[in-house]
């Protein structure tokens, strides 16, 4: 059967005229009774008639019930002649019919229960209402007056017997019927109107139902789409009151929502019969039951699951039940009526059953728990249903449910696997979307002229990415980062320069690190051959620069590769300009020492006294200071720095880390001066080309120089055009190219000779013989030794001591011989010693040299004779085990290396060069022409005193306590070696000049050094002896120096300079040892961020706790700034101070137009919406100050929540101003009378509405993801900072917020632009079009600011946008208003306000 649903529509004027004359009629009596005090034993009687088609059962209390137990009522009398009779209605409603007996079992199964209605029973009378309003008010109003022939025992004037109706079916009905019996606070329960109307409690207070409004229907299908994702939908309504506004209460809810409707059709139900018929099951329905079940006949009810309506009758029995439960249970002197009174249940009043109404709360039998909201509405409860069709027929399956109680926003429970989809489909729930979501990587782009589901997906620019399904926007990667090639996530953008892992950086840096070991090899080559003549010929200090200087060539290569920093750029074209300048300058060196050897040659010709090593070794150093002076004013004025250059490569971008220049000039004189040594230098090798074979070394430097040019000047522009890295790979390419070409040229014959072809590597045109000075006065000094010692009678008694000194020629072979000869007696002067008896020598003094010196002691060894050397200074010479008899006056080259090494430790010197002499003595004669100077010449005297000592310790030997066999002492006239070998070790005195000697087990002396001081002065040196060092045995050593006589270099005789290849770190930076040089040269580099040394000279650098971060020295960790926008911030205060200001001209606007609120002016303005919005905009200059302070849960979630309610609140009354200014317009059109629509009522439920949906949106924002304060790392000045946030937790609802108050704002403007030009009396559109202008443009620049702001700064735009839109409001519409308030007083009155 079909089932009519509530309708909107007004009922007819006869209808209406009908109402009036029955209720007048019937109450006549009741008011009658009322007013003249009447009681029920009067002579006023109830006229009774019988309601048609009633049911009644008596009881203690009795309900009524309302049902359209028929479908069409009798057409009535309109003569009006005689008394009305009853007629029966047609069209028997068999679902009504069911309704009825529901509530005959509610109220049995009530009765049978003694726990809720304990000694009270229920009765009732139904009447039937035939579906029309006339009948339906008649059949109430004969109720609840006593009328009816069933209570006619019912005195006038009493309480109505029904205190309480069930019904009426129809939302019309529950119109006439609550509207007419609202007056006697008679309530009605009703179990099927859901007209949004009857909502109003404030209208129908005594108004309850069981059945949810048509609003919660609409929200709920609203859900349900958004929870199957169904974003594009048709919407078709049937053309009646309830389609109508159905639809536009389905389109309310989806508004802002992503759900669009792509059509709206308004058809007849027939259609759906027509659809039916044609059986189109591939499209998916969605549809109250009112539709469900239209045409479908008796098929639905005869399944007596499906009674949804006739529970909601069911339930309404029951509510009713409870609220008498409720009141049996009242305690007297605790009732809620006065006094504490509890209401008589026996008489019941309708007051106090409405009062227990409002308040009831329980559970049905069936586990549904029901209760009324503040309007009188149930929860809303919907059974979710699916057809199945099978062979024809239709089977409603109850697939889930929703529930939606009050404080929720409803819960879908729904099974799937029992549902089945359009098509038949039971496996995959069909899609409905204009547009298929936008995968990451892309963003949507709204089709023009279509909704906004309806979008293009367009790719992400280049540099934007977009990683959520459905991004409106592409986001900016932040910078040095680019998106990757599905512009989903930002990857740090590559960084390109030449490094160690490069294939190219990887074999540029073995060729630099092959070329510097061949370098050392040849070195090596070098160092070991440097005795033999040819070495010797090659002036091998030079070459040995020259070797030095070429290695450090190789090894600059090496600061190229590698990203660049701070230190490696200043030192690469530093350390290169240096090294290749130096190795120029010796090449140079070597030329003009070729061409000035060969000049020398000529008669009259003297030049080699201009070219000797000190003129050679001054030439190359003024050579390299000049470039050493370009290269520190490079460094001082533009040094070279870290630079970043970005580049495009295949359409991606790409950092180039690289040193600037900081100087082009400077880089070109670095350059040019090194051109022009080398030019220098090829142009004197070319002139020295034709010089015999003797000289052809100027040939090899000639070749180099060329080899070294054509590289040099192939480099310029191979360097000006290479691209990023390719630019330094030229460079260093260039620097090892030149680097080989000096080597191979140079070297590798003479490597081929000395390796090769030794035989050409000889004495034969090298030797020169000269008499050697200081060894003769050695000899001398022996001989004085001599000579003193025989003087002196007190050492050697009735002894006389003889030498026998030889010229060893500087040879082993002739050393040899003159020992030998001595020791046998070969010698002429010792012609007279018997064969065979003791050698006439026993102990010999010498040799100077420690070949010579190992050759004879190796030899005399045998036969045990001593040897005691003045110069002798090899290490190995300490070996007692190999040289047993071997003495020395001249301490061991490892004290002397320790001496130096010591005093170098003294004076803090850890960077010194090691220079040694190209042959064997030194420097020559000047340095012992003073005598003062004679350290080898004392060795000689003091080996003399030894060995006079050791004969003096002989002839004290007293006989039979020597040391000898059977205590035997030696015969000093026939002396054996190894009996003054025996007292020489054990030899122990003091020379005459104070010094103590002895020997160690190794027959080594006391290490004691003088330390002398060159003193230059008007080009003559003197030799002062400044000082001292001694170290005895068991004692390190100890040095006496005065520092006072000492002049240092440069001739400062006051402070002790300063040698180390670097400076101790100081705290903040650690040790970085120099890649191929001494531990003693390293970088101190600066702690990297978060970390921190506090010690000079730390090796590493100590990482930061977490939340730490190193200060700006890098010596202390310190907490890491938190940051976020406080009141003690400058910008906080400011921005506080600004709300505040806001708030109080607010405030005083207010209690401006409350002192005047009963003016004309204030009047006309709708005082009521001025202070709604003047509070509203109170709340947007406060909520301001919600962001500001340390981000908590609570602020977090009340920033936004606040702001989006106060604005919307503001705008909403805006809105509302400009409604009523174009209806106010438009009323005075003949014929219009549209202020109906716009009283304060309507105003008031205009901006509760959208006040309304902007708290739901906050309240679904709050309770999926609600914002929360959140962490974020930046960084900022190359240092961390804690930002303090509160995280968004859904930007689509914080998007739906800012959307839906953009909504109204554009409405509100559009309205306003619409109204601009209307009579001045109108005029407040205008200001409001100027205020919304404002808001939108504020609005619209915050979004790019806020989301371009950091930290702190994007909730400071966010306060500025608020704050400014806030004043833009404020002064736009207000101040115009006080300013005639206020200042122009006579403007004040009905003059200006009246409208004709």
């Amino acid at each position: 059967m079909n089932e009519k649903r509530p309708s909107l529509g007004l009922p007819s004027l006869y209808s209406i005229s009908v109402q009036v004359m029955y209720a007048c009629t019937l109450l006549l009596c009741y008011l009658t009774g009322q007013l003249l005090g009447v009681d029920g034993g009067g002579d006023c009687q109830l006229m009774v008639k019988s309601i048609s088609g009633n049911v009644y059962q008596a009881g203690d209390v009795v309900i009524g019930g309302l049902f359209p137990v028929h479908m069409e009522a009798s057409h009535p009398e309109m003569e009006f002649k005689r008394k009305k009779v009853n007629d029966s209605c047609k069209i028997f409603n068999q679902r009504a019919y069911r309704w009825l007996q529901t509530m005959i079992f509610a109220v049995q199964e009530i009765n049978s229960n003694p726990g809720l209605l304990p000694n009270l029973s229920l009765g009732y009378l139904a009447a039937d209402t035939c579906l029309e309003e006339s009948t339906t008010l008649v059949a109430a109003m004969t109720m609840v007056t006593g009328q009816d022939v069933s209570l006619a025992d019912t005195d006038c004037g009493s309480a109505p017997t029904v205190p309480v109706i069930i019904g009426d079916a129809r939302s019309s009905g529950s119109i006439v019927v609550a509207d007419t019996l609202g007056v006697f606070d008679i309530p009605m329960v009703s179990y099927f109107a859901s007209c949004v109307c009857l909502s109003d409690s404030w209208k129908y207070p005594q108004f309850f139902r069981t059945m949810p409004s048509d609003a919660e229907e609409a929200q709920a299908m609203a859900k349900l789409l958004l929870l199957l994702g169904w974003t594009w939908v048709g919407l078709v309504s049937a053309d009646d009151d309830f389609g109508r506004f159905g639809s536009q209460m389905l389109m309310e809810a989806l508004r802002g929502t992503e759900v669009c409707v792509a059509y709206h059709e308004v058809i007849p139900k027939a259609l759906l019969q027509e659809v039916a018929h044609q059986n189109i099951t591939d499209k998916q329905w969605i549809a109250n039951d009112a539709w469900v079940t239209y045409g479908i006949g008796k098929s639905l009810y005869a399944d007596v699951s499906q009674l949804r309506i006739t529970y909601n009758v069911y339930k309404g029995v029951y509510a009713i039940a409870h609220a008498l439960h409720d009141m049996l249970a009242c305690q007297p002197g605790k009732g809620p009526f006065l006094n504490g009174q509890c209401p008589d249940v026996r008489r019941l009043q309708p007051a106090q059953i409405h009062n227990y109404l409002r308040r009831v709360n329980f559970t049905t039998p069936l586990g549904e728990r029901i209760y009324f909201d503040q309007n009188g509405d149930p929860p809303a409860s919907y059974d979710i249903i699916n057809w199945h069709v099978a062979e024809g027929t239709i089977q409603f399956v109850h697939v889930g449910h929703f529930v939606s109680y009050q404080g929720s926003s409803g819960q879908f429970h729904i099974d799937m696997d029992r549902v089945v989809w359009g098509g038949g489909n039971r496996h995959m729930v069909p899609v409905s979307v204009c547009s298929s979501p936008c995968s990451p990587g892309t963003r949507k782009a709204v089709q023009k002229g279509r909704p906004v589901c309806c979008f293009d997906c367009l790719p992400c620019a280049e540099g934007e990415i977009s990683n959520e399904i459905g991004s409106l926007e592409c986001v900016r990667c932040p910078e040095r980062f680019w998106s990757n090639s599905n512009h989903t996530v930002c990857v740090a953008q590559q960084v390109d320069f030449l490094s160690y892992n490069d294939s190219m950086g990887m074999i540029l840096s073995i060729i630099s690190v092959a070329g510097a070991t061949l370098t050392a090899a040849t070195s090596s080559t070098f160092l070991y051959y440097r005795h033999t003549p040819f070495v010797r010929a090659n002036n091998s200090e030079v070459s040995f620069m020259l070797l030095l200087s070429l290695k450090l060539c190789f090894l600059c290569a090496l600061a190229f590769i590698g990203q660049p920093a701070v230190l490696s750029c200043m030192l690469r074209h530093t350390l290169f300009g240096i090294s290749f300048v130096t190795c120029i300058s010796c090449l140079l060196s070597r030329t003009v020492m070729v061409l000035v050897a060969f000049r020398s040659t000529l008669p009259g010709k003297n030049l080699m006294r201009y070219v000797g090593p000190t003129q050679q070794r001054l030439g190359i150093c003024i050579c390299t200071l000049v470039q050493g002076l370009i290269c520190m004013l490079w460094l001082t004025l533009a040094p070279p720095q870290p630079a970043e250059r970005a580049i495009q490569e295949n359409q991606r971008p790409k950092i180039i880390l690289e040193c600037a220049m900081g100087s082009v000039m400077a880089f070109s004189l670095v350059l040019g001066y090194i051109g022009l040594l080398a030019c220098l230098c090829l142009f004197l090798a070319f002139l020295a080309r034709k010089l015999p074979d003797n000289f052809n070394e100027a040939k090899l430097i000639t070749f180099s120089m060329l080899i070294f040019c054509a590289v040099w000047v192939a480099f310029v522009p191979a360097y000006i055009s290479s691209p990023g890295k390719y630019s330094v790979a030229v460079e260093i390419f260039a620097i090892l190219a030149s680097s080989y070409g000096l080597l191979l040229c140079i070297f590798a014959p003479k490597c081929y000779i000395i390796l090769l072809r030794p035989e050409k590597n000889n004495k034969k045109h090298l030797m020169t013989r000269y008499f050697n000075q200081r060894a003769y006065r050695w000899l001398q000094t022996m001989i004085f030794a001599v000579q003193e010692i025989n003087s002196n009678p007190g050492l050697l008694p009735n002894l006389s001591l003889g030498y026998l000194a030889a010229d060893t020629c500087l040879e082993e072979s002739t050393t040899l011989v003159a020992a030998m000869t001595m020791v046998t007696g070969q010698d002429v002067s010792l012609a007279d010693t018997d064969c065979g008896s003791a050698p006439t020598v026993p102990v010999i003094i010498g040799d100077a040299r420690s070949s010579g010196s190992i050759v004879v002691a190796d030899t005399l060894g045998v036969f045990d004779i001593p040897m005691v050397s003045y110069f002798a200074s090899c290490v190995c010479l300490s070996d007692s085990w190999k040289y047993p008899l071997f003495f020395r006056t001249m301490p061991s080259d490892a004290e002397e290396a320790q001496a130096m090494a010591k005093l170098l430790r003294l004076l803090g010197w850890t960077w010194v060069g090691l220079v040694s002499a190209d042959d064997d003595f030194g420097i020559g004669k000047s340095l012992y022409a003073d005598v003062s100077q004679l350290r080898i010449t004392y060795n000689v005297y003091k080996a003399v005193y030894a060995i006079a000592h050791a004969l003096h310790d002989m002839l004290a030997c007293q006989p039979r306590k020597g040391p000898f066999l059977n205590g035997q002492c030696p015969d000093v006239r026939r002396l054996q070696p190894a009996q003054i070998h025996h007292y020489l070790r054990r030899v122990n005195f003091t020379t005459p000049l104070g010094e103590r000697i002895y020997f160690d087990q190794n027959g080594d002396p006391p290490a004691s050094y003088d330390i002398i001081n060159w003193h230059v002065a008007e080009g003559t040196i003197q030799f002062v002896h400044v000082g001292h060092f001694v170290s005895y045995q068991g004692s390190s050593g100890q040095f006496h120096i005065d520092m006072d006589r000492v002049v240092w270099g440069g001739g400062n005789r006051h402070m002790v300079p300063v040698s180390v290849c670097s400076s101790p770190c100081s705290p903040g930076t650690r040790k970085a040892v120099q890649k191929g040089r001494p531990v003693c040269c390293f970088d101190c580099l600066p702690c990297a961020g978060g970390e921190i040394s506090n010690q000079i000279g730390s090796l590493e650098c100590v990482r930061c706790p977490e939340r730490f971060w190193s200060n700006s020295n890098h010596t202390v960790c310190v907490a890491q700034q938190v940051d976020f926008l406080s009141y003690n911030d400058s910008m906080g205060m400011i921005l506080s101070i600004i709300s505040v200001a806001g708030a109080t001209l607010t405030a005083a606007t207010s209690s401006t137009f409350l002192f005047y609120r009963h003016t004309p002016f204030v009047r006309a303005n709708n005082s009521e919406v001025s202070f709604m919005l003047l509070l509203s905009l109170k709340l947007c200059f406060l909520c301001a100050l919600a962001f500001i302070g340390q981000p908590a849960v609570l602020s977090c979630m009340l920033r936004h929540t606040l702001f989006g309610i106060s604005f919307v609140t503001c705008i909403s009354c805006l809105l509302s101003r400009t409604v009523v200014v174009l209806v106010a317009f438009r009323s005075t059109l003949p014929g219009k009378n549209l202020m109906l629509y716009v009283g304060p009522i309507q105003q008031r439920l205009g901006i509760c509405i959208c006040t309304l949906v902007q708290g739901l949106i906050c309240m679904l924002w709050l309770t999926l993801a609600p914002p929360q304060p959140a962490e974020r790392a930046i960084q900022e000045n190359q240092r961390p900072k804690i930002i303090l946030e509160c995280a968004m937790g859904s930007v689509v609802a914080f998007s739906l917020v800012l959307g839906y108050i953009g909504l109204l704002a554009c409405l509100c403007l559009l309205l306003a632009f619409l109204a601009r030009k209307l009579p001045d009396n109108f005029n407040e559109a205008k200001l409001i079009t100027f205020s919304m202008l404002i808001f939108c443009a504020v609005w619209v620049a915050f979004v790019p600011a806020y989301i371009s702001s950091p930290g702190k700064y994007s909730v400071a735009v966010e306060i500025f946008a608020i704050l400014a839109s806030s004043y833009g409001l404020l002064l736009c519409i207000f101040a115009p208003k006080c300013y005639i308030i206020l200042l122009r007083p006579e403007k004040n009155n009905k003059k200006h306000l009246m409208t004709r």
